[in-house]
């Protein structure tokens, strides 16, 4: 990638940073300490996953990202070059570059080319499970530390960490889109507390429910297929690379997220 369209990039996202704060109402709500006179508390996805840090008890965030692709080392180099500064510059308009520090942020890359190329989207889930099984205290400490970093209250539902629910698949066509092109940059981002209806419905016994109520039809959709799956949600969207981090990230914690802001692909989130 040229110098030039590296410096195109940077401009790109930032200038969408300063239209979406052109954009934010006035702030009434709780002042955030970062940014106090630009976004408030509640705006600022820089503190809200400080916040969600401090719920977990965790002292690490950021995605586990698979290699999907093994075509090109220098490729491979650039994508995450751009993912990188992607973060940086948002993380540096919400006034958060301490967020980054090697002990608070880290982008896992879990490649192997016999393994993983080509691999679908079920296959990384089942592996990123198993791999967050034994992750999350070797990352985050034993059980009673975790339990003494907490200094917000705990919902009722239990941690959300959103490094141990999500993770990132880059397979070929989400590379090409990054580092060959400036438009719709994207991965696929993946959902691992997930299960198919019909999944579901054979470990209980009973047949599949479509019914959810009044929004939908008495008949189930089937949409097309998409590594086989005929549902609307298939565990995965796409997901444009300048809201990944911070913005839905943070977003993510929130066990709604999912549902209100899915897309089936091949449309592209971008939030």
């Amino acid at each position: 990638m040229m110098a030039t369209d590296h410096q195109a990039q940077i401009d790109e996202i930032m200038g969408h940073l300063a239209r979406v704060k052109k954009r934010l109402p006035p702030n009434t709500g709780p002042v955030s300490k970062r940014t106090p006179d630009t976004l408030g508390y509640d705006s600022n996805p820089a503190d809200q996953i400080e916040r969600a840090l401090q719920a977990d008890g965790h002292r690490l965030w950021g995605f586990v990202v698979y290699r999907c692709t093994y075509e090109s080392d220098e490729d491979w180099r650039l994508c995450m070059q751009r993912i990188h500064e992607n973060v940086r510059q948002s993380m540096k308009f919400c006034n958060a570059l301490d967020l980054l520090d090697e002990e608070c942020f880290r982008l896992t890359v879990i490649e192997d080319k016999s393994k993983f190329d080509g691999a679908s989207t079920s296959a990384i889930r089942q592996h990123f499970h198993e791999w967050c099984g034994e992750a999350l205290n070797r990352e985050q400490g034993p059980n009673e530390e975790i339990a003494s970093r907490r200094q917000e209250p705990m919902p009722g539902y239990g941690s959300m960490a959103v490094r141990y629910r999500f993770c990132v698949q880059i397979d070929a066509a989400s590379l090409q889109s990054i580092v060959h092109r400036d438009d719709k940059p994207w991965v696929k981002l993946i959902r691992d507390d997930w299960r198919l209806k019909q999944d579901t419905a054979a470990l209980s016994g009973d047949a599949p429910n479509y019914d959810e109520g009044d929004f939908t039809d008495d008949e189930h959709e089937e949409y097309p297929p998409l590594e086989g799956n005929i549902e609307e949600d298939v565990s995965w969207m796409m997901v444009h690379l300048r809201c990944l981090m911070p913005t839905l990230y943070s977003y993510l914690w929130d066990p709604n997220t999912w549902t209100v802001l899915y897309c089936r692909p091949p449309y592209v989130l971008l939030v």
